[in-house]
C-alpha cells in the first residue's frame, strides 16, 4: 500500500490537484493530511473543498490541525458514521481520525493526534 501524506491544505482546491498528480505519479491507494485539512463552514469554502475531495481518485483521510472547525468536528464525533476501518466519515470519499484514533494499514500502526 502507498499512502500520500500531505500538510496544510487549508480547505485549498488547488492544493488537491497537487495531490492528485503526486498520487497518480506515484501509485497511491490513500491520501493522508495531517493537519489544516480545511474542514470549515461552507461560507468559508469547505463544502466546495470537500466536493473537491470526493473527485479524489483515492480516499482523504485527515488529522485535524488548529486550523479547522473544532465546534463542526465535535458534532461529527458525537453522531458518527464510521467507515470499515473506523474512521468517521464526514463526507463521502473523506474521513476523519480524531485525536486518539489508532489504526492499522498494512501491519504497520498508526496515532492520530491532533492540533489545536
Amino acid at each position: 500500500m502507498r499512502i500520500l501524506v500531505s500538510g496544510d491544505s487549508h480547505a485549498d482546491v488547488n492544493h488537491l490537484k497537487s495531490i492528485q498528480a503526486k498520487v497518480d505519479k506515484f501509485d497511491c491507494d490513500k491520501a493522508y493530511v495531517v493537519g489544516d485539512f480545511g474542514f470549515w463552514p461552507k461560507d468559508k469554502g469547505g463544502l466546495k473543498f470537500l466536493e473537491a475531495c470526493e473527485c479524489l481518485t483515492v480516499p482523504v483521510y485527515f488529522t485535524a490541525g488548529n486550523h479547522e472547525d473544532w465546534d463542526m468536528l465535535d458534532e461529527h464525533v458525537k453522531n458518527p458514521t464510521f467507515n470499515d476501518e473506523g474512521f468517521i466519515e464526514v463526507s463521502n470519499n473523506v474521513y476523519y481520525a480524531p485525536t486518539g484514533f489508532t489504526w492499522e494499514w498494512d501491519g504497520i500502526r498508526f496515532l492520530s493526534v491532533g492540533g489545536a
